[in-house]
This record gives C-alpha cells, sequence and structure tokens, in this order.
C-alpha cells in the first residue's frame, strides 16, 4: 500500500489542477505509484504541487500549478540509456528535454556528474538535481504518452523490474 501523506484520493489531488491535460496526466502519474506501493505527498502553499517518491528521499516525479508558471512537470531521469532514445518522445517532451538550460547555465550547485548525452550529433549536458534538469511545462494530451513512458522506465530502473 502506498503512502499518501495528504490522506487524499486522486480525484481530490487532480481537482487542484485546472489544466485538463495536468489533471490527465497526474491521475496517471498517481495511478502508477500507487500501483507500484510508492509514496507520493502533496505540498500546498504558494505552488500547489504533488511529489513522488520511487526508492529514495529525492523527488522523482513532481506534479505542479502555480499562477505564475501554470502546470510544471519535473522529472529526475536515472536511466541515462533514455537520452539515447529521445527520437520517439513527443515534440514538446523531446524539446523540453533539448532546449532547457545547460547544467552550467543553470545549475545551482556544482554537478560531479552531470547528465552528457547526444542527439543528432549535438552534446547536451543537463543537471542532476530536479530543480534544474528535466522541466516541462505546455503539456497537451499527446505530451501524456511519452512522460507516461519516461516515468515508467524510471520506475523499472529504479526498482530492478
Amino acid at each position: 500500500m502506498p503512502t499518501n501523506t495528504s490522506g487524499m484520493s486522486v480525484t481530490e489531488i487532480c481537482e487542484n489542477f485546472s489544466d485538463a491535460a495536468g489533471k490527465a496526466l497526474t491521475a496517471e502519474v498517481l495511478r502508477l505509484f500507487q500501483e507500484h506501493g510508492l509514496r507520493i505527498k502533496v505540498k500546498d502553499g504558494d505552488k500547489y504541487g504533488v511529489c513522488c517518491y520511487i526508492k529514495t528521499s529525492k523527488e522523482s516525479v513532481t506534479l505542479g500549478m502555480s499562477s505564475r508558471a501554470g502546470f510544471v512537470v519535473q522529472l529526475r531521469i536515472t536511466d541515462r540509456t533514455v537520452l539515447g532514445n529521445l527520437g520517439g518522445l513527443s515534440e514538446n517532451v523531446r524539446s523540453s528535454m533539448l532546449n532547457g538550460p545547460d547544467c552550467k547555465e543553470s545549475c545551482f550547485r556544482k554537478c560531479e556528474t552531470p547528465y552528457v548525452f547526444s542527439f543528432r550529433g549535438k552534446e547536451y549536458r543537463k543537471c542532476q538535481a530536479l530543480i534544474c534538469n528535466f522541466i516541462f511545462r505546455d503539456i497537451q494530451s499527446e505530451d501524456i504518452p511519452s512522460l507516461i513512458g519516461l516515468i515508467q522506465n524510471e520506475i523499472r530502473h529504479t526498482l530492478g523490474k
């Protein structure tokens, strides 16, 4: 049984997101985490957010909503093999991963092992810190399968399933 520290149901959590694609993605992510017995934590305040944890105390996925940024997803990717197969992702998800700030530009601390990968002949350096690395905005319904696929892969990779 997962640990949902808020005591809220998936429906109650999703009601806090006004974005249709955000609600759909949140419901699917929470279903995955519940299915695997993983921890979910709801944060309320200036920015409403849901933090999902796979194995460690560090968040693996955050789903957030703020009046300034709208619906935002942040994803920690520990399986670096995913970074060599971006061609199968939706254009928005792939673009967010490639065009987000590189580690040197956005890192609030010095990364000892940044994500370094190549896509179509260009090298990218992304930060390991969740706050700086893979951030997804303007999510559309066609992006949901790509994001869910990334999250499912992280669960399998981290749990060894």
